[in-house]
């Protein structure tokens, strides 16, 4: 993965793997830990103390909200993947990812007031800022490993699909050779004997001997090779 290109890189954040199952479940421990807006400060409204339950509520909240913007990003997937030029893509998947992380904090906070379990209004447009810099470093870093994971799978399924096609081909020829093998020694063993028979004489001359190895030539070798040469050479 290391081999490739900054393109090939770049490419995996405005394509298919943009906002995927995998952008959801990797920053799932990253939202109810690090950038949990409850974590060691809330407050609960009218009173002033921290109590489990309300910090029980305060996750369970960061978490609808985790799951209500990932399904938000999977329906915006296609405005990505729609843009026709490289370029265009990734600058809709920067302006999604920037998008879902300034709705983050924003939900939290409404939904934390609304059912009065805590006041995060203060600092809170740093909060949107902060998360708008996390949903764009984290959700292209998801993007472009998904990328290139699912890129090497794909090309590791092809190698094998073609190494299976070539050990298949490879026995297909041995067959093959072994078929042609047999059926030559076969037919030049009886065009040989054909010879012989004909020519069959006690004992052979020097020219006698000379005539029939070209006769074994020019009728039976030569011939078969001219044949064997034309029908299997492909």
């Amino acid at each position: 993965m290391s081999g490739r290109s900054p393109a090939l890189w770049a490419r995996g954040i405005g394509g298919r793997n943009a906002l995927s199952l995998w952008s959801w479940l990797l920053t799932l421990p990253l939202a109810l830990t690090v950038m949990n807006m409850f974590a060691g400060s809330i407050t609960l409204a009218g009173t002033g103390s921290v109590t489990l339950a309300a910090e029980g509520s305060g996750t369970a909240i960061v978490f609808f909200v985790h799951v209500v913007l990932g399904l938000l990003g999977i329906l915006l997937r296609p405005l990505i993947t729609a843009r026709p030029s490289l370029k265009g893509r990734i600058t809709t998947a920067f302006g999604t990812f920037a998008f879902l992380g300034a709705c983050r904090p924003l939900l939290v906070a409404w939904s934390s007031r609304t059912l009065n379990i805590a006041d995060l209004s203060e600092d809170l447009w740093a909060r949107v800022l902060i998360n708008i810099g996390a949903a764009l470093v984290f959700l292209s870093a998801i993007a472009m490993l998904t990328d290139s994971i699912r890129g090497h799978a794909v090309l590791e399924r092809r190698l094998r699909a073609a190494q299976a096609a070539l050990e298949a081909q490879l026995g297909f020829d041995e067959h093959r050779l072994r078929s042609i093998h047999s059926d030559y020694v076969t037919e030049l063993s009886k065009r040989l004997d054909t010879v012989l028979t004909a020519r069959m004489v006690t004992t052979l001359d020097r020219s006698e001997a000379s005539g029939l190895l070209r006769t074994i030539s020019d009728d039976v070798v030569r011939p078969m090779s001219h044949q064997l040469f034309h029908d299997h050479t492909p």
